[in-house]
């Protein structure tokens, strides 16, 4: 055991664990006792509930990885400790790491990447060959109550800045890294297609960025009403308004500078490119599950560009905790990202549950995984 652990370690903790396909157990895993070179120990305080693990749990198995074919970096395999959205307080830390100490709180970046091939070479960790996803693809994740992880992945959050607000820095990340890659600058004008989760994030993150003029698409009212909270200025509804005319009228009459996809489907790529104005941009941050149709001419003869990228760096994580602790996103929009907060044994029935049945109801549910972390808003910022 290190020498610069805190209290003595149980034998075991509480883990949510994925064995598969409709099945999460919680339950009790051994805790790791020694720390390698390079890591620390951590309690995990709140995890989010993102759309991926909804998905993994009522369609897959399709992130994780079987014991007969077990993740090429890391070797893990299922059953794993589930949840990637996390924040914690460091509770150990190894002789070698200096730029963390025992009672700092950390947002936690949940990839672990070979640092060898071309992309991590270039600094583009999130295209790595052999990316894990803690708490997807690989252990551990964040709704356990005692984990080890490597300190570099741990990123330190502000005195100010509470731990629930922490869980959202990597939800904030994706879409902070969409917006940066995209080239939207201040006076440029945006319309957001989709106002679930990252749909939300990305208006909060384009508002941090001094964007001002914000539109919106989303089909369900509900959303609608979180969109205008969250910062959008007006939002359509595609199913009844020409969202092109009226995307249009907004903006000059020539369309907004950019559009950001974050639903996916067909209908928001072919009316995303017709709404923007020439040699303007469409920013894909959505995973596909069909493939998609390209009118290549609207891009030829208007001079419109369309882009994508994947998930985040750790310069993302850098820039949404400084927008938390500048105020950029307030104390206010984090609470209105977090529309419930329950215990980590009820994760099946109130929470992936509760989103696949009420997912219109909700942004962000959080999981207390620490108990000394209070249920109500008052730890926030």
């Amino acid at each position: 055991m290190s020498p610069s652990t805190v209290t003595e370690l149980p034998k075991t903790v509480k883990a949510i664990r994925y064995h598969g396909n409709k099945d999460i157990r919680y339950e009790d895993v051994p805790v790791v006792t020694e720390l390698k070179e390079g890591e620390i120990r951590l309690r995990p305080a709140w995890c989010g509930i993102c759309g991926t693990d909804v998905h993994e749990y009522s369609h897959g198995p399709f992130v994780s990885y079987s014991k007969e074919s077990p993740h090429p970096l890391t070797g893990h395999y299922r059953p794993l400790i589930f949840g990637h959205e996390f924040s914690g307080t460091i509770t150990e830390v190894h002789p070698s790491v200096t730029s963390h100490k025992v009672g700092d709180k950390v947002a936690v970046e949940a990839l672990i990447t070979d640092d060898t091939c071309e992309q991590c070479k270039l600094k583009r960790r999130n295209a790595c060959d052999q990316t894990a996803f803690l708490g997807l693809s690989t252990s551990p994740g964040g709704l356990c109550e005692d984990i080890v992880i490597p300190a570099f992945i741990c990123h330190l959050l502000p005195k100010h800045v509470g731990l629930d607000a922490g869980a959202l820095v990597e939800p904030l990340s994706v879409a902070w890294h969409g917006v940066t890659q995209s080239g939207i600058q201040p006076g440029d004008s945006a319309i957001v297609f989709g106002a679930g989760p990252i749909g939300l994030a990305i208006i909060l993150c384009l508002k941090a960025r001094g964007i001002t003029k914000i539109l919106a698409s989303e089909p369900s009212l509900a959303r609608h009403r979180q969109a205008e909270k969250i910062g959008a200025m007006h939002c359509f509804n595609p199913i009844t308004d020409d969202v092109v005319k009226g995307a249009k009228e907004l903006c000059d009459g020539l369309g907004p500078h950019f559009a950001f996809d974050a639903s996916g489907i067909q209908a928001t790529l072919s009316t995303g490119l017709k709404a923007i104005r020439k040699y303007g941009t469409f920013y894909n941050i959505a995973v596909w599950v069909t493939q998609p149709t390209i009118d290549i001419n609207e891009l030829l003869y208007n001079g419109k560009t369309l882009k994508a990228d994947l998930s985040f760096r750790p310069e993302d994580y850098h820039g949404v905790i400084q927008a938390l602790s500048e105020n950029k996103i307030t104390k206010q929009e984090v609470e209105n990202f977090i529309t419930a907060r329950i215990e980590m044994e009820h994760l099946e029935e109130k929470g992936i549950k509760e989103l696949m049945n009420n997912k219109d109801r909700h942004v962000k549910i959080l999981v207390r995984v620490d108990k000394s972390q209070p249920l109500v808003a008052e730890a926030l910022l």
